[in-house]
């Protein structure tokens, strides 16, 4: 029996995860053409990280996760003989070596090392970031919204005060869900549902959330003067699997904005246990 269940991200991806179940004794055993253990110096073997490997020249990850003796394993049938670049995440830790790898007909085996990173920062999700950020809740969530068009990483990084960060909130305001960066979109008409807020009212509330977002931001200081709340990393079950991340490889902005409504930037993802075909 084949399960389907649909995941969506906030305005990242989404993924389809396929629950399968353990092949019968008389199937032949799952072979493996990538294997190794991951570790740090600081950790010993690592549990919960994640390992992407894509090809040369193709527009597919996979992505498998290490177990609690640090091992990774992918399957022979998702990692054709070839050259293949290697990426992980652990956030906190950055790989050493190696970043690539020949992957050959048989079982490869290539041990990954990694070390503490010195910008964390850049390794937060938006999840990690809300975790992180000190204020109410009512503060926090005036700017959930920010997600739907750019990280917040980019507004946490940026210098400007309150009275400069009036001016960004109103225009961002100007822009419809989904525009991102690269393809910054107005809005053609007023918002549907009930109309708009008198402009006293806006005008107040781009203040508040302006003077939030420059206590939390660099305006006033060199680092943060917060510690990161990180989620942890996957552990026991949740390592049996891998993923496939097929990203479009459109090059027109527009066309890659239509592709985040199959996923996210062009991403399509599956997931599969690790006993799965």
């Amino acid at each position: 029996m084949k399960v389907r269940v649909l995941l969506p991200a906030i305005g990242v991806l989404s993924c389809c995860i396929y629950f399968q179940a353990s092949p019968s004794r008389a199937e032949t055993p799952l072979s493996f053409a990538l294997t190794g253990r991951v570790s740090s110096a600081e950790e010993g073997p690592m549990e919960g990280v994640l390992i992407s490997a894509k090809k040369a020249g193709s527009t597919i990850t996979v992505t498998v996760v290490s177990d609690e003796q640090g091992r990774y394993r992918f399957p022979s049938p998702k990692l054709p003989p070839g050259q293949y670049a290697l990426r992980i995440r652990a956030v906190g830790y950055d790989l050493v070596s190696p970043s690539s790898i020949e992957v050959g007909a048989g079982n490869t085996i290539a041990d990954l090392r990694l070390r503490k990173t010195a910008d964390p920062a850049a390794q937060l999700s938006n999840a990690d970031w809300f975790r992180s950020l000190p204020g109410t809740e009512q503060q926090k969530a005036s700017i959930k919204n920010c997600t739907h068009c750019h990280t917040l990483e980019r507004v946490m990084r940026s210098h400007a005060n309150a009275d400069a960060l009036v001016k960004v909130v109103e225009r961002m305001s100007t822009y419809p869900q989904l525009a991102f960066p690269l393809m910054p979109q107005k809005l053609v008409a007023a918002r549907v549902g009930g109309g708009e807020d008198p402009i006293e009212q806006r005008l107040a509330g781009w203040r508040r959330q302006a003077q939030y977002l420059s206590t939390v931001n660099l305006s006033s200081i060199d680092n943060w003067n917060y510690s990161f709340k990180t989620h942890p990393r996957p552990r026991g079950r949740a390592t049996q699997g891998h993923l496939h991340r097929m990203r479009s490889a459109r090059a027109d902005p527009a066309a890659a904005r239509r592709d985040r409504g199959f996923g996210g930037h062009g991403l399509v993802c599956k997931f599969r246990r690790a006993d799965s075909r």
